[in-house]
């Protein structure tokens, strides 16, 4: 086959383009670290790429909502634990007003003091978080969730509870709302709520009680009616949601411990004819509510008989009201305590991850640098052997051999 001296020309300077084009490339990959500089060079390997990077962007966005959702946790617990440590003061001060030997200038001080630990925890329910959101409103993160009213408190927010996505398939609560925490609070023992009747005219006091058979609760409203005739003291049990009476001109026990449906119910001092006394189905009450309420008592003289013994069922019912407060706001601590548990764990697994996504990248995207090296040598030596041979046969010429 005839070969024309313009085909050798053209081929050898189409040679030395590509040469010069690959020892570019070459160059490049030294320059910038990276094997893939498009796509084309290697497809497959940059499907990949695209993959696992945007798996790791994800896992990232994950990792910036963990430590969003850790602040916003662990300024809640904090908040928690000064609410709880609030409602152990206002419960010593309860215990103290309790007293009926104080006057009612002493009860008064003391309601001075509840009045104080009332806004304090007013102010606390409407704390923010760092991004200016309210911790326990809820849904409702931009609007004030308490406000004061004459009762005591009206809740503004909503009932649910802040997700935030920290894992493919987990979302984790990132706070909570104020009617769990300070609105649904059961009255009394939780199960059954006791009081006595204003109309009382005698010393006697019910207390709280307690649940000595589960399986005999009816979740009925039961009433003693206490009859004293010539010091003789009996009492009748009525079934006021059925409108029954149960027992009737029962004597009533030297230890005050009258067993009622599967309730013991404690009564201390000494009942006046007619005077009665309810269990009623506990009912939720807020903890704001409460408080007002045991203001209200203590600022209210306490100079008869009569009157002692109600302050003293309203003093235990509010202290009733902040111990199951108390319960409430443990419970939820520690949920906010699993949830930073948890974070953490995440947070190792997603960083773990993250460290192999980059090492994953490394070997799919980054040039090795020995090998380019000795490519670009290579590529050096065989453009300047294109080159130099070129410039040899570029000379040949039939005049030279005339």
């Amino acid at each position: 086959m005839r070969i024309a001296t313009q085909q050798i020309y053209s081929q050898n300077v189409d040679t030395m383009q590509r040469q010069q084009a690959e020892l570019l490339h070459t160059q490049q990959q030294l320059s910038t670290g990276q094997r893939m500089l498009t796509p084309s060079d290697d497809p497959v390997a940059a499907a990949q790429a695209l993959r696992t990077t945007q798996v790791q962007a994800l896992g990232q966005q994950y990792a910036r909502n963990m430590d969003t959702a850790k602040s916003r946790l662990q300024m809640t617990d904090s908040a928690m634990s000064s609410i709880a440590n609030l409602y152990e003061s206002a419960r010593t001060s309860l215990v103290q007003a309790g007293d009926t030997s104080l006057s009612d200038s002493d009860r008064a001080a003391i309601a001075q003091t509840l009045e104080a630990d009332f806004q304090q925890l007013m102010g606390m329910a409407n704390m923010k978080d760092s991004s200016g959101s309210y911790l326990f409103g809820g849904n409702r993160d931009t609007a004030q969730p308490y406000s004061q009213t004459a009762a005591g408190a009206a809740y503004n927010g909503d009932q649910g509870q802040r997700l935030l996505q920290v894992a493919s398939s987990r979302q984790i609560p990132v706070g909570e709302n104020g009617a769990n925490l300070f609105e649904r609070i059961p009255t009394g023992n939780g199960v059954f709520a006791t009081s006595g009747a204003a109309s009382n005219a005698g010393s006697g006091v019910i207390g709280p009680g307690s649940v000595i058979d589960p399986s005999a609760l009816t979740g009925h409203a039961y009433q003693l009616v206490f009859h004293n005739s010539a010091g003789a003291v009996t009492y009748d049990v009525l079934d006021t949601t059925l409108g029954t009476t149960l027992s009737s001109a029962s004597a009533f026990p030297a230890d005050g411990n009258i067993a009622v449906a599967g309730m013991q119910l404690s009564i201390t001092g000494s009942p006046a004819d007619g005077d009665t006394f309810n269990a009623v189905p506990s009912v939720n009450q807020g903890v704001f509510t409460t408080l007002r309420n045991a203001i209200t008592v203590l600022q209210t003289p306490a100079n008869s008989t009569a009157s002692r013994a109600q302050l003293s069922m309203a003093v235990a019912q509010a202290i009733c009201g902040l111990d199951n407060a108390a319960d409430q706001m443990h419970g939820s601590r520690a949920k906010v305590g699993a949830s930073l548990a948890e974070l953490d764990m995440l947070g190792s697994a997603n960083s773990s991850q993250d460290v192999i996504y980059s090492q994953q990248l490394t070997t799919l995207e980054d040039v090795d640098y020995a090998k380019a090296a000795s490519d670009l040598s290579a590529g050096q030596l065989s453009l300047q052997a294109a080159q130099q041979s070129y410039a040899l046969i570029s000379k040949l010429s039939l005049f030279d051999y005339l």
